[in-house]
C-alpha cells in the first residue's frame, strides 16, 4: 500500500474517534442480524489501525485466534468491493492458513469493506463458515446494505457543525452528513426519507419567556433523540424548524416515526402545562436523483400544506 494513502486512511479512522477497548452493542445487533440472515456461524466487524486490528462486533467463537491469522484478515486483501471465496481449499491465497487447514476449518469467506465518510477503507464485515457455499448477487446486495448502515452511523460522527442550543447538527452540518448519507444509500439501493418538523409558536415564546423557550427546546430534542437510531441524523435547521433523514425507511414508516415524535412532544408539553405550541410535520422520499436541498424543500412544502389543513 502507498505510504501516503495509508497515512490518510489512518487519519480518517482516527477522526472518527471510535472506541477500541470492547465490542459495541449497537453494532452487535447488526452482526447478529447478519448471522441470522445468511445462516452463517461467524460474523466479524473489524477495524484496521496501523499496527493492529480490533473487533468492533462479532458473532461466533475463537474470534481472537481468527483475527491473528493474516491470511484471513489482511486489510490489503479486502478489496473495494465485496470479496467472496466460496471454497477456501480451492483458493491459493488461503493455502497456508491454519484456520483453513485446522480448527475451525474455515471453508467459506466473505469480506465486505467498510469505508469512512471520506471514502477510505477502514475495516471490513466478515462472514465465515465451515462449509463451502455460494453467495449470489442478491445476498451480496443485502450485505452491502448492512455495511451501508454501519457507514451511515460513522458518517453521523463526521461533522463538527452543531447548534449550540440543542447540540443537534446545524443546517450546514446536516447538509454535510445528509449528502454523505445520500451517496451511501443510493449506492446500496437503500430507501431514504426526510422529515421537516416545524414547532409553531416557538418564536413567540422565545421573545416572551427565555426559560420556557429553553424548556420547549429540551422537550423537542428529547423526543427526537428517543425516536432516532444511530444511522439517523437530525438538525436544528432553522429557529423553529428541525430536519431529519432516515435510512431504510419509506414514507409510511417515517410518518409513523413522525407521529411518535409528535405524540411524545405533546405528552411532555401537556405535563409542563404548555399549551401554545404545535408540531407540524412534512415528509419527503429520496427520488434517487434530486439534490438534498430539493428533497428538504419538498418536506418543507409538505409541512406547509399540512399546516394549512389544520
Amino acid at each position: 500500500m502507498n505510504p501516503a494513502n495509508e497515512e490518510n486512511r489512518i487519519k480518517s479512522l482516527q477522526r472518527l474517534n471510535l472506541p477500541t477497548s470492547s465490542p459495541q452493542e449497537k453494532y452487535d445487533r447488526l452482526t447478529r442480524y447478519v448471522s441470522k440472515l445468511f445462516s452463517i456461524p461467524i460474523v466479524v466487524f473489524s477495524l484496521f489501525d496501523k499496527d493492529e486490528k480490533w473487533v468492533t462486533s462479532n458473532v461466533g467463537q475463537g474470534i481472537t485466534q481468527i483475527l491473528s491469522d493474516n491470511h484471513l484478515f489482511d486489510d490489503d486483501f479486502s478489496q473495494d468491493n465485496v470479496c467472496v471465496v466460496p471454497d477456501t481449499l480451492a483458493d491459493q491465497r488461503f493455502i497456508n492458513s491454519p484456520l483453513v487447514n485446522d480448527f475451525p476449518n474455515i471453508r467459506f469467506y466473505v469480506a465486505q469493506p467498510i469505508k469512512s465518510p471520506d471514502g477510505k477503507k477502514i475495516g471490513a464485515l466478515y462472514l465465515l463458515g465451515n462449509k463451502s457455499r455460494s453467495f449470489e448477487s442478491k445476498s451480496q446486495l443485502q450485505l452491502k446494505q448492512v455495511a451501508a448502515v454501519i457507514e451511515l452511523e460513522l458518517a453521523t460522527r463526521h461533522s463538527d457543525d452543531y447548534c449550540q442550543e440543542t447540540k443537534l447538527l446545524s443546517q450546514a452540518g446536516f447538509h454535510q452528513i445528509a449528502n454523505l448519507g445520500k451517496s451511501i444509500c443510493r449506492n446500496a439501493a437503500i430507501p431514504l426519507s426526510f422529515a421537516y418538523l416545524y414547532i409553531k409558536g416557538l418564536a413567540g415564546v422565545k421573545e416572551r419567556d427565555q426559560a420556557r423557550y429553553r424548556q420547549i427546546l429540551a422537550i423537542v430534542v428529547d423526543a427526537i433523540t428517543k425516536n432516532s437510531t444511530h444511522s439517523d441524523a437530525f438538525a436544528r435547521y432553522e429557529d423553529s424548524g428541525f430536519v431529519g433523514f432516515f435510512s431504510n425507511t419509506t414514507i409510511t414508516s417515517i410518518e409513523s416515526k413522525a407521529n411518535e415524535i409528535n405524540a411524545l412532544i405533546n405528552q411532555q408539553l401537556t405535563a409542563a402545562n404548555i399549551t401554545d405550541i404545535q408540531v407540524i410535520a412534512g415528509l419527503a422520499e429520496d427520488d434517487g436523483s434530486s439534490p438534498i436541498e430539493e428533497i428538504i424543500f419538498k418536506a418543507f412544502m409538505a409541512h406547509y400544506r399540512n399546516a394549512n389543513r389544520k
